[in-house]
């Protein structure tokens, strides 16, 4: 995994625009300046809060993209908790790669201090809430973030 860079927008684009990635989430990007600007967003969240941000994920044989995995504030809000995330191309599903990243996220998380991290899914999202299982977080209620209601999940550090 490396820090986000601005040169990720075709990896990125490629991933988001995918409409069974984006499926539990939102619409898929339409064009690459939908994902430039969200990059622009992630990257100006990153430069203001230190330690946080997104983090490209390749395959270690192939050196190929396959994802990224993200710590944030939810909605790059400091008021609300902080999130482990990740998002995966469909040829990188079912191989422990979203268990590893999230793994990662929580042992960094845990390195800068954190005293709990969180994980949000919708409810229709099964391999979602199995890979916030397997990285220990626990089912803690139904909340509304991102303008929807999702399943909060929480591991404390």
């Amino acid at each position: 995994m490396k820090p986000l860079e601005k040169s990720d927008d075709e990896n990125l684009y490629g991933l988001h625009s995918d409409p069974e990635v984006m499926k539990f989430i939102r619409e898929p990007d339409s064009d690459i300046f939908q994902t430039k600007k969200r990059i622009k967003e992630i990257l100006n969240y990153s430069s203001q809060n230190n330690g946080f941000g997104l983090w490209t994920a390749f395959e270690k044989e192939s050196n190929k993209f396959i994802g990224w995995g993200v710590l944030v504030h939810i909605d790059h809000n400091l008021m609300n908790p902080v999130e482990v995330g990740f998002r995966l191309h469909q040829k990188s599903w079912r191989k422990g790669y979203a268990h590893e990243i999230g793994s990662a996220l929580l042992d960094y998380a845990k390195s800068i201090d954190l005293e709990s991290v969180c994980g949000i899914t919708i409810d229709d999202n099964l391999a979602s809430q199995k890979t916030l299982e397997k990285c220990g977080m626990q089912f803690i209620e139904n909340r509304k973030y991102y303008n929807q209601q999702v399943l909060y999940y929480e591991k404390k550090l």
